[in-house]
């Protein structure tokens, strides 16, 4: 079979280019990819409030190497994600792309929601831990464990009352915000928790006045 200038030329025009594209955008990519993904690892390293957020959440057992590691393979794969989605178009490969472009698309319409959950998120966190520290240092002032231990004996003085009551504080200013960080999602799945927040907090009134009477 002989194949002439032009037909060569042809069959590089119409399959070289792309695979040569297609490449040069995946080695491009993966050097982003790579160089995004170590500066957010530094900058991180350099900084403690990821590691004193983690450490909030997960109550002191997140360690600041795994979290810095991770962030910096999401964000990694987040990149890789697209350029792969830009290597396959150039291939021509449609049948591929569409299934991830509904994907991606879907993402990123939920980021919106997932951001205002987070903004709420962090609200929730700012408020419960100023309002923690606010009625443990008010109880302490009043010196509320000392006066209970002296009156109920030794058993109560193993108690902290300011703690457990500052912790209850806490704890219920993060119910309070939950509802509007589920609407925030725009989940129906969690419609069931909603409710069954609203029902905890329609309760606390209730439990409230019976331990003002008892």
């Amino acid at each position: 079979m002989n194949l002439d200038y032009n037909q060569v030329l042809t069959l590089v025009t119409t399959y070289g280019m792309p695979v040569l594209k297609a490449l040069a955008i995946l080695v491009l990519g993966w050097l982003v990819a790579k160089g995004v993904s170590m500066g957010t690892k530094k900058v991180l390293d350099k900084t403690d409030l990821d590691n004193k957020l983690a450490m909030k959440i997960t109550g002191g057992k997140a360690a600041g190497a795994a979290i810095e590691a991770g962030t910096s393979r999401f964000v990694y794969w987040l990149i890789m994600l697209f350029v792969l989605m830009a290597v396959f178009q150039a291939l021509g490969l449609t049948i591929v792309t569409e299934p991830i472009n509904a994907f991606v698309t879907k993402i990123v319409g939920f980021l919106p929601q997932v951001l205002a959950a987070a903004v709420l998120a962090a609200l929730a966190w700012a408020v419960a831990s100023v309002l923690r520290v606010v009625v443990a240092n008010l109880l302490g002032a009043f010196q509320i464990d000392q006066k209970l231990g002296e009156k109920a004996g030794d058993e109560m003085k193993r108690v902290s009352l300011a703690s457990t009551l500052a912790d209850a504080v806490y704890y219920l200013v993060w119910l309070l915000f939950l509802p509007q960080m589920i609407d925030a999602l725009q989940m129906e799945g969690l419609s069931p928790v909603k409710e069954m927040v609203g029902q905890i907090l329609g309760f606390l009134p209730s439990l409230f006045g019976a331990l003002i009477i008892f």
